[in-house]
């Protein structure tokens, strides 16, 4: 950007930088400075003051002019560190980093992310997005977020072969690493008759004999499942497969042992 002077301790607003920069005979449009003071604010420690018009532009209190970019993975590294040091080590000590501190939480809250679809599971909603500069499709919670605005910069296209479709099917929103696992299982007639209604998956089969109701059914292999199961109680045995029986198990014989003393 040229010579232009942004200040540290008071405001600069973006006509301002922009005549400064045609006084030393660079071309730009205010609207130019302002898309790049934007992308600027995502790598170094500058913040917009939007509280009053015209808006303005300073350094980060406490940041240095010579801070060098820093990329979204060391911004979260940054971020972890502080939080393991902060009560472990003296104030002082963490002041001494402080504009890098403050540099990084500034990245992580200015994040550009390309939103690629909006997904629906129980009452939350997620967007399937990435986050520049990174091709990886990720999950962000909605109600996790506080403040995202609308960027006029043209739309990222998804990744090369990316279908919301495959990407569900490998059990992205079951938080799971894609692997599935054969379920078979002794259920009352009670969850016969909801499972009959709302299938586990495509392939679901319930058998029903003169003791019992069996269910098979391929699932993802997750965490959801092992809280769908547990929470149906008394009413779902696992028979396989024996490892997840076996952790069932070992769950519902800790929650009971909690119950073996009276506490209240």
């Amino acid at each position: 950007m040229g010579n232009a002077q942004i200040a540290t301790n008071s405001n600069s607003p973006a006509r301002q930088i922009t005549q400064q920069l045609n006084d030393e005979d660079f071309g730009v449009s205010k609207r130019q400075v302002e898309r790049d003071l934007d992308q600027l604010s995502q790598s170094f420690a500058l913040v917009c003051n939007d509280k009053g018009k015209p808006y303005g532009w300073h350094w980060m209190e406490g940041a240095s002019v010579d801070i060098p970019a820093i990329s979204a993975a060391e911004a979260l590294s940054l971020t972890m560190v502080e939080k393991v040091l902060k009560p472990l080590v003296p104030k002082s000590v963490l002041q001494s980093i402080d504009p890098r501190l403050n540099q990084a939480k500034e990245k992580l809250s200015k994040l550009q992310q390309h939103s690629d679809s909006l997904v629906q599971r129980g009452v939350s909603t997620y967007v399937v997005a990435r986050v520049d500069p990174y091709e990886d499709v990720l999950l962000f919670a909605i109600h996790r977020m506080v403040k995202a605005d609308l960027v006029e910069d043209k739309a990222a296209k998804p990744p090369e072969g990316f279908k919301l479709s495959t990407y569900l099917e490998q059990g992205a929103l079951q938080f799971s690493d894609g692997k599935e696992l054969r379920l078979r299982a002794r259920i009352n007639d009670n969850l016969t008759m909801h499972l009959k209604e709302t299938p586990l998956s495509p392939d679901q089969a319930i058998t029903t004999t003169s003791s019992t109701n069996l269910l098979v059914a391929t699932v993802a292999d997750s965490w959801q499942l092992r809280w769908w199961i547990l929470s149906q109680g008394d009413q779902i045995e696992v028979a396989e497969p024996v490892e997840l029986r076996k952790e069932i198990q070992a769950s519902l014989k800790n929650a009971l042992q909690n119950y073996q003393t009276y506490n209240v």
